[in-house]
């Protein structure tokens, strides 16, 4: 099966990797294939989908990291980030 090409506004190679992530998981669920997680970087919000096939390996990524996709989100990290710097 053939590759569905990226959309270049959701996987916009020079917003993602600006930095080295640090990937929060936001929810997880288990699957046949093993624990799949949805992960959020803390520092510039894109998001990726990785699978853990077992607990004793770490997680792989399974989709590409995507860039906040509504104002809201970006909203919402540019107010964690006002919170952080409060700290």
């Amino acid at each position: 099966m053939d590759a569905l090409p990226l959309d270049p506004v959701r996987f916009s190679p020079s917003s993602v990797d600006l930095h080295e992530h640090a990937w929060e998981t936001e929810s997880a669920h288990r699957t046949s294939e093993g624990r799949l997680l949805y992960v959020r970087c803390t520092g510039c919000g894109v998001r990726r989908v990785d699978l853990q096939p077992d607990p004793r390996v770490p997680p792989v990524a399974v989709s590409a990291p995507t860039t906040p996709a509504s104002a809201r989100e970006l909203l919402q990290m540019a107010v964690s980030a006002l919170e952080v710097e409060e700290r």
